[in-house]
């Protein structure tokens, strides 16, 4: 009796799959087969999932529910990587976001939004957000409830305000009556990417679509109509347009100290200075003056210049007893901390002859030689005096003089581009005289801003369509564009490409496809031969590709990047595109927005360190500036731009992030010395 049962069993056993791989073969539309698995149907949540995609590859929305819905009463968390018990690894198992997509298409929209919201809180994904914003697109057009534009209220800069830099906190708050596709501040996309780490603390990036959100970044300011301007422009899914400019002023200049009597005297036994100065400053306070390390109380005044703009000055009269010293020296502070400082060589009181005789003379503090800096801004200080008032002094036909005085102590701050400068200084008396200076100033490229401190990553190829077995056609060339893209980009260091796919060959270690597992092994096996930390000092940059095409041959692309280090072999971070109705002529538009997400995922940051504390430091730079906890970053000696630890973030707050050295280069790390990069 048993053994006729087993042979029952065996006999249903092997119909069933005979009727699977039956079922499978039969169902073809447009010469695709529809609902097969790569195997025997066993039953379990992989083959429901990979039937399912099968089905949906052919349209066939009814029956890929089905399966789907089985897949999640087995296993119903979505992830980038699922383990099965068995001999199953699947990469990018989403059954929650697959069975929104197949509601979609049978118009039950609220029943699939409401599994790609539980998609989207397990693990966030391009494909998720992108049918999410269809149906809401959709949801407006069936209600007509969009009917504004949206709102932008600006906190920073201020309308009409000043600044002490051409680069500025943008601060706004936006939002819409349905959804904000796109926001751009000053032409620049802001991408608004939601914290989100998995359970083994990775950083997952994807951008999402919000009906408000609150704006914080820096932004550098652009120039119309002669003012600095912060222009945000919002776009909702239906397309409305909405524009807000901020228009402020820009403080280039330090104070200007213009002396019209300077006297050294004594009287009796007592020698004694007279001193009549003004103190002038566009768009910003008079904050500090300092008279031979005495601080002189100041009373400033302001008015409106012919160019509407804000001149601040304060008058100084004074007398004051002068024992131990020849010289006077003057430094006057504005309240953005620029500061202009006078030395004057005290002599007796000149004859009326001597000043007649005084002709223009102008001095540069630093002299007329070339220069080279690494700053993004020049400091043109110096002096000009004359017999007469100084009526202007223009740089590049730019008047900065303030205020007319027989001896000027000027100070402009221009901001620099990369390579050269050429500035043209004229001083103009009221008596004619006239003095022409160039000067060159050449800005490079810090060394610790340079390609060598950066990342040194070896891209491996992503391999295509690990669970279905559907052609790749478009994402074909994604390797090598995306590949050449990185490299113009400059903001990796990148190994050749070429040189990958040899070693990988000579490895023997990916001959099925290049997964996660066989780029470990490649690393191993390379690393036992010292190949690898000679050729990848950082990091490598993996992935997958999922290419789909429906009955029409229409094309959507999936594509998973992960930034691994090499050293912990940990990701870093990961980053999602997501693209349909791709033809295959279009595959260059993937490899730009690959590169354009995993570059976007390393913002170059350049920040002061708040306090070091053994291994441990503080950084003025957080999630504001995308910051994520893992983020490599390199220390730097200020004065000499010497590297001298490598680092990585901890910990991340609005403003701030916590980071812990792991290897110092130039001794014991000390605060006020060093700053900190990203690499």
């Amino acid at each position: 009796m048993i053994s006729r049962l087993c042979i029952l069993l065996i006999m249903l056993f092997l119909a069933a799959c005979q009727t699977t791989r039956q079922y499978d073969s039969d169902l073809v539309e447009n010469g695709k087969q529809c609902g097969k698995t790569r195997g025997s149907f066993l039953g379990s949540w992989f083959d429901y999932y990979e039937r399912a995609l099968s089905f949906a590859d052919c349209s066939m929305w009814v029956e890929s529910e089905q399966d789907l819905r089985k897949a999640i009463s087995k296993r119903g968390v979505d992830k980038r990587r699922a383990y099965s018990l068995g001999m199953h690894w699947v990469t990018d198992y989403f059954p929650h976001r697959e069975l929104g997509v197949a509601l979609f298409y049978q118009r039950k929209y609220a029943d699939s939004e409401a599994e790609f919201k539980i998609s989207m809180a397990q693990f966030p994904s391009a494909k998720a957000e992108y049918y999410l914003k269809r149906i809401r697109k959709l949801q407006v057009e069936m209600s007509n409830s969009d009917q504004q534009p949206p709102l932008i209220k600006v906190k920073s800069p201020v309308q009409g305000g000043a600044y002490g830099s051409s680069i500025v906190k943008v601060e706004a708050h936006i939002e819409d009556d349905s959804l904000l596709d796109k926001v751009m501040v000053n032409g620049k996309v802001y991408r608004h990417v939601p914290h989100f780490v998995t359970e083994n603390n990775v950083p997952v990036r994807v951008e999402r679509k919000v009906a408000k959100m609150d704006l914080v970044m820096e932004a550098e300011a652009k120039f119309k109509k002669g003012k600095a301007v912060i222009e945000i422009v919002a776009i909702d899914i239906t397309g409305k347009v909405s524009k807000h400019e901020t228009f402020f002023s820009i403080d280039q200049q330090a104070p200007q100290i213009s002396v019209s009597k300077l006297v050294h005297k004594v009287k009796g036994n007592e020698k004694q200075i007279h001193l009549i100065a003004d103190i002038r400053d566009k768009n910003s306070d008079i904050q500090q003056l300092t008279i031979n390390d005495r601080v002189l109380q100041v009373k400033t005044e302001k008015q409106r210049n012919k160019q509407g703009e804000w001149v601040f000055w304060a008058h100084i009269d004074e007398i004051f007893s002068n024992e131990d010293s020849d010289q006077l020296n003057v430094i006057a502070r504005d309240q953005f901390g620029h500061q202009t400082e006078a030395l004057f060589q005290l002599k007796e009181r000149q004859t009326k002859q001597d000043k007649q005789g005084e002709l223009l003379a102008v001095y540069l503090k630093k002299g007329r030689e070339p220069r080279i800096t690494y700053e993004k801004k020049a400091y043109i200080e110096g002096e000009a005096k004359s017999g007469s008032l100084i009526k202007k002094i223009e740089v590049n036909g730019k008047n900065i003089l303030n205020g007319r005085g027989k001896q000027v102590y000027f100070n402009y701050m221009p901001t620099l581009k990369i390579g050269n400068n050429e500035f043209t200084l004229l001083v103009e008396d009221q008596a004619g005289y006239k003095q022409k200076i160039v000067l060159a100033i050449t800005r490079k490229t810090p060394p610790n801003r340079s390609m060598q401190e950066r990342l040194n990553v070896a891209q491996f190829p992503f391999p295509c369509n690990q669970v279905s077995r559907s052609p790749c056609r478009v994402s074909l060339p994604l390797h090598e564009m995306s590949h050449e893209l990185l490299k113009n980009r400059r903001r990796f260091q990148i190994v050749d490409g070429e040189m990958i796919v040899r070693l990988i060959d000579e490895t023997n270690q990916c001959e099925r496809s290049v997964s996660d597992n066989c780029i470990i092994k490649v690393a191993d096996e390379l690393e036992q031969r010292g190949v690898w930390k000679q050729r990848f000092a950082n990091a490598f940059f993996v992935g997958t590709v999922i290419e789909r095409s429906n009955e029409e041959w229409d094309t959507a692309v999936e594509i998973s990047g992960r930034m691994v280090d090499n050293n912990s072999r940990e990701t870093l971070t990961s980053i999602d595109v997501y693209a349909e109705n791709l033809s295959v002529d279009q595959g260059s538009l993937l490899s730009q927005a690959l590169v354009t997400e995993i570059s976007d995922a390393f913002p170059l940051l350049d920040r002061e360190i708040l306090f070091i504390n053994g291994e441990g430091m503080e950084i003025k730079m957080g999630k504001q500036d995308r910051v994520w906890s893992k983020m490599p970053v390199l220390v730097y000696r200020v004065k000499d731009n010497q590297s001298c630890a490598d680092a990585a973030v901890t910990q991340v707050s609005q403003q701030k992030a916590q980071a812990r050295v792991s290897r110092f280069f130039c001794g014991s790390l000390e605060s006020g010395v060093y700053r900190v990069i990203t690499r």
